[in-house]
């Protein structure tokens, strides 16, 4: 291979896995800090909402790239003490445990709305102009489409494809365990992220203690 072609490759890579990885930390703390929610919690009222209102624990944990184990956890912890989400049984199928979105789940994805909105600008957005907006979308859904999988959420189911040596639950996109209640790739050890979140010398959407 070209040494110059691979250098691209590397350098291309090893920059969308820092923007990954420092975006979802620093979503994160906004929305601890504006809105009193996780980005997961955050992300799992956003998929109940686009299903309806209603999904089955199988569909958010493929949406979310969570194990069953790993949302069965979040679900659970939204559960209580606001009252944001609660878990139903299918009186056609018993085996089947379903998420419902509450009218307190969804008061509280509106609230955050705004807050969500104007961080992904701050952080990403607003750095680029339209033109390369679209460029950067076009580029990655053809990144996505190339591997298989689709630009939809929650249409990844690929991505799941075991890896030589490990087993299926083992690892999630993103590299992180699937566990862990981050959404993927988010990163748990950035040695440049203080606690609350937020690298040191950003001096934006500093955030202080979560839920």
């Amino acid at each position: 291979m070209d040494e110059r072609r691979l250098e691209r490759k590397m350098a291309a890579w090893a920059a969308i896995f820092r923007f990954n990885g420092m975006t979802n930390v620093r979503l994160d703390a906004v929305l601890r800090s504006r809105a009193g929610m996780t980005l997961a919690e955050h992300e799992l009222l956003a998929v109940l909402q686009r299903h309806g209102g209603r999904a089955r624990m199988g569909e958010l944990a493929r949406d979310l790239m969570l194990s069953k184990s790993g949302v069965t956890r979040l679900v659970a912890k939204l559960e209580e003490p606001g009252d944001w989400v609660r878990r139903t049984m299918s009186p056609r199928d018993r085996r089947a445990t379903w998420a419902e979105l509450t009218p307190a789940g969804e008061k509280a994805l509106e609230a955050a709305k705004p807050v969500f909105d104007a961080a992904v600008s701050e952080i990403f957005a607003d750095a680029l102009p339209d033109g390369e907006l679209d460029r950067v979308t076009a580029a990655l859904e053809h990144v996505i489409g190339t591997n298989g999988w689709t630009a939809t959420t929650g249409s990844c189911a690929a991505a799941y494809a075991p890896v030589p040596g490990t087993r299926p639950d083992d690892v999630r996109p993103g590299g992180a365990s699937p566990d862990d209640g981050h959404p993927a790739g988010h990163p748990t050890g950035h040695p440049d992220v203080r606690p609350g979140g937020v690298p040191p010398d950003s001096g934006h959407l500093d955030a202080g203690p979560g839920r």
